[in-house]
């Protein structure tokens, strides 16, 4: 329920709100690592050929999907809208158009990927065992595609409707029911990387029709949850607002995989140091983007229900209770950085650069919490293409080439990531003064 615009006696019942819908979404996003890391701690026990092969399979996957999945995710913030405009027409219908295109883009973008796949293993020119580990584990997996943009489109609904809990069962069904198959098809069936494969694309079905399940099952009274055939209007609607969304996400995700290339050249020492970083790092990232979750939800059901004053103040409860939560995290980066490296590596010669690299993300994290919590905010309220041109310009045309450069001057692995820095904190500041200035309340007609 939302929090009630005059509460004088509960000032506090915004964050409340906002950290009940987020915090489930935290532990949805820990399942989520989890399920990553699995098959590579199974294939580590394997040869280090599966171990590379599913580090990179993971990779391609992702780059596969994020376009269109991030663009169906986006059903949370069409579907709060009308719920807050109190339109329970509206909520079904958009339901109906995203769950439709979720089926119609399933099939061809499975397909497309299958085809592109042997292309782009050629343009990677990988170690020749690899490339073929890789083309084995990620033929297999690329089945999972069409049931995991169903799945985001039923979970990115339920949130939309405040409810964040069952996502999160579900997720954590599904990392459970994936180490269960893959120990039994690695280690009692000796599958090797195919088992690990097969378990993996095994759990994601099953989360895609437990989630199908239990959405009908809680919600068939109250809304229509048959898929839809959209309207121009609306597909018009979905593609200014929700395709730059999966946009932006997919250049961001090319452009880390461009700045992790670039730190790769320094040598293997470096390349180390910073994937212990990011190890820490992406644990970090949970609670923000879990926020940035939940406030695009929270933001827009106020503008739904007319109340862009209460939304802003969304988004601005939002943003602090990320940068607090990052304090705290970014405060063990900085005053205990050698016992949480030592948890990955006992090599003496990797300490001092991954404590630089966690002294810079000490700021990193801080900056990009502010920012991915405003984006979800400013993409809620219909001003996604915004956040496009920040990414776009910010990471290829600041974050890749000053990282570059800085890499090959004296200061190296510390550069490369200041060029990282320097891009977070611009789209951050650039973040918080759009979102100050306010044209978004006003920015969406779905």
């Amino acid at each position: 329920m939302l929090a009630r615009e005059n509460s004088a006696l509960d000032r506090f019942a915004l964050p409340k709100e906002l950290f009940q819908l987020a915090l489930p979404m935290m532990m949805s996003f820990v399942a989520y690592t989890l399920m990553g890391m699995t098959d590579t701690a199974l294939m580590g026990r394997v040869g280090t050929v599966e171990v590379g092969a599913v580090g990179l399979g993971n990779l391609l996957i992702l780059a596969f999907q994020l376009l269109f999945k991030g663009t169906l995710e986006s059903v949370t913030f069409f579907a709060a809208r009308s719920l807050g405009e109190g339109d329970l027409k509206g909520v079904s219908r958009w339901f109906g158009v995203f769950y439709a295109l979720a089926w119609v883009l399933g099939i061809p973008v499975l397909l497309l990927s299958l085809g592109l796949l042997p292309l782009v293993l050629h343009l990677m020119a990988s170690d020749a065992a690899v490339t073929e580990a890789v083309k084995i584990y990620v033929n297999i997996r690329l089945f999972e595609i069409p049931f995991a943009f169903v799945m985001a489109v039923a979970s990115s609904f339920m949130i939309a409707l405040g409810n964040s809990k069952t996502p999160m069962i579900l997720a954590w069904t599904a990392v459970i029911s994936n180490m269960v198959l893959a120990v039994t098809a690695v280690y009692v069936l000796h599958w090797g990387i195919v088992g690990a494969a097969w378990a993996t694309l095994a759990a994601v079905i099953v989360q895609t029709l437990l989630s199908l399940f239990f959405l009908y099952r809680m919600y068939r009274k109250t809304y229509d949850l048959r898929p839809k055939r959209p309207s121009l209007r609306e597909l018009s609607s979905v593609t200014k607002m929700a395709l730059p969304v999966g946009g932006a996400q997919l250049l961001e995700v090319t452009a880390f995989a461009a700045f992790q290339a670039i730190i790769s050249r320094l040598g293997a020492l470096p390349l180390a140091a910073s994937q212990i970083a990011n190890q820490w790092a992406a644990i970090g990232f949970m609670p923000a983007f879990a926020l940035g979750g939940a406030t695009g939800s929270l933001l827009s059901r106020y503008l739904g229900a007319g109340k862009p004053e209460i939304a802003a103040k969304v988004g601005w409860w939002g943003a602090l209770l990320g940068i607090v939560i990052m304090l705290v995290l970014s405060a063990f980066f900085w005053l205990i950085p050698i016992p949480m490296i030592a948890l990955f590596t006992n090599k003496a010669e990797i300490f001092p650069l991954a404590v630089t690299v966690m002294h810079l993300m000490t700021f990193y994290q801080l900056f990009d919490a502010l920012g991915i919590i405003l984006g979800a905010a400013l993409q809620s309220a219909g001003d996604g293409r915004f956040r496009f041109w920040i990414v776009l310009l910010g990471t290829w045309g600041i974050m890749v080439p000053l990282s570059q450069y800085l890499s090959q001057t004296k200061w190296g692995l510390e550069g490369a990531w200041f060029g990282a820095l320097v891009y977070l904190s611009v789209a951050a500041l650039l973040y918080a003064w759009r979102f100050y200035g306010g044209k978004w309340k006003s920015k969406i007609h779905l």
